[in-house]
């Protein structure tokens, strides 16, 4: 699925990152607030919102451009993409972040980077898997 392994969350220690939802599904503004709230919570306690790359295994300094309006949906999770801006490489990325619901709570799970620069890492099938996307080869 991401980066995490299924013990891990992304929740730095401490904090609480759910946000109550009305009791059965949640409505696509109440993903994208959690989602919105995580990041400004990550960005309170760590003073920067920031993902290690699984590509290049560099850690990454990202800002917000926009919470995409989509929100899809997988089994139990909750999915929107996110704009974001590298504040090192100056780089495009479309990050995508799962949010876990239940029993009306709201729970940001993983987060992993969708695209850079436009190019996608990933794709996805008709039932929502991840489906990897071989490199682009950049010509000389």
């Amino acid at each position: 699925q991401g980066g995490l392994e299924p013990a891990e969350s992304l929740t730095p220690p401490g904090a609480a990152a759910s946000s109550p939802a009305a009791v059965g599904e949640p409505s696509p503004e109440q993903v994208r607030q959690t989602i919105l709230d995580y990041i400004a919570m990550v960005e309170e306690d760590e003073g920067a919102f920031t993902l290690e790359d699984e590509v290049t295994g560099k850690v990454r300094t990202l800002t917000l451009d926009r919470v995409h309006d989509e929100v899809g949906q997988t089994d139990e999770l909750y999915s929107a993409c996110t704009d974001m801006k590298d504040a090192k490489t100056g780089e495009s990325l479309d990050l995508d972040f799962d949010v876990e619901s239940w029993d009306g709570e709201l729970e940001v799970v993983d987060a992993t980077i969708h695209q850079v620069n436009g190019q996608p890492r990933y794709t996805y099938d008709d039932a929502r898997n991840r489906v990897p996307v071989a490199p682009t080869p950049t010509t000389p």
